[in-house]
């Protein structure tokens, strides 16, 4: 009832433009309104800010941001920037993986979500559960040549290389 009130006296007032000081922490405000959601609403409200920003703007000035929210914020813009993601720019990641949308078509991206279930699956089938051991062997450049050891996880027996 509270929010009904509050929202009603928000659209109440004229559409007068916010300052720039207002606008300045709009983003880490709406970011907290989401966080601040209850699990099952904040797929919605995040639907919902980022097609109505201009009509909930006001509201989401009157919204204190936690410290906690910012450090968060800033430690993910200095791991994309890692990444050459600057922030306000777009990136899609899947597992640590960059995948560019614009050379990805549905077909790709549907058999990386089927290869990377394979080493969910895989690693799974051989005993890694623990996530802070998982989050270490899928972070691992798995790119580079080194005459170390791989692991083959397409069988049922784990093969040293």
């Amino acid at each position: 009832m509270d929010n009904f009130r509050r929202h009603l006296v928000d659209s109440s007032k004229s559409m007068a433009p916010l300052k720039a000081w207002q606008l300045q922490d709009v983003g880490f405000q709406a970011a907290q309104r989401v966080l601040a959601a209850p699990p099952t609403q904040s797929l919605r409200v995040l639907r919902d800010l980022s097609q109505n920003i201009p009509q909930q703007a006001r509201s989401l000035t009157k919204i204190a941001v936690e410290p906690q929210t910012r450090r968060e914020i800033a430690a993910n813009q200095k791991s994309l920037a890692q990444l050459g993601v600057d922030p306000g720019d777009n990136v899609f990641l899947l597992n640590g993986l960059v995948i560019a949308l614009e050379d990805t078509d549905p077909f790709v991206l549907s058999k990386t979500l089927r290869d990377e279930a394979q080493l969910s699956e895989g690693l799974r089938r051989v005993g890694v559960v623990d996530l802070t051991i998982a989050k270490r062997l899928l972070a691992l450049d798995l790119r580079r040549q080194s005459d170390a050891f791989g692991v083959d996880l397409h069988g049922d027996a784990v093969r040293y290389v």
